[in-house]
């Protein structure tokens, strides 16, 4: 027996086929604010990536490729355990009694 007859093809079905879902559009004023943030960052982004490049070029910074390719980090070793605070955390100052 074929497919077509056990299923037809309705405008349901052809969406899911398509991969495309069934939810309403986002409103306008959402996907504004969307792009207004997304085009910022990406502004952002670019405007330190060229601070950096201004900086190295500045201070003639250059980097090994040599000695980078030679450096080997297992990412599956174990942590070694510090006896140092987490980066970030302050412990609190000693009583002053």
């Amino acid at each position: 027996m074929r497919l077509s007859r056990l299923f037809p093809l309705s405008t349901l079905s052809l969406l899911l086929l398509a991969g495309c879902d069934s939810k309403p559009a986002a409103s306008l004023d959402t996907v504004s604010a969307m792009l207004r943030a997304r085009i910022a960052r990406e502004r952002r982004d670019a405007r330190v990536a060229k601070f950096t490049e201004a900086l190295q070029a500045r201070a003639s910074f250059r980097t090994d490729e040599a000695a980078l390719q030679k450096l080997q980090v297992e990412l599956q070793a174990p942590q070694a355990f510090s006896t140092n605070p987490v980066p970030g955390f302050l412990p609190a100052p000693p009583p002053t009694r």
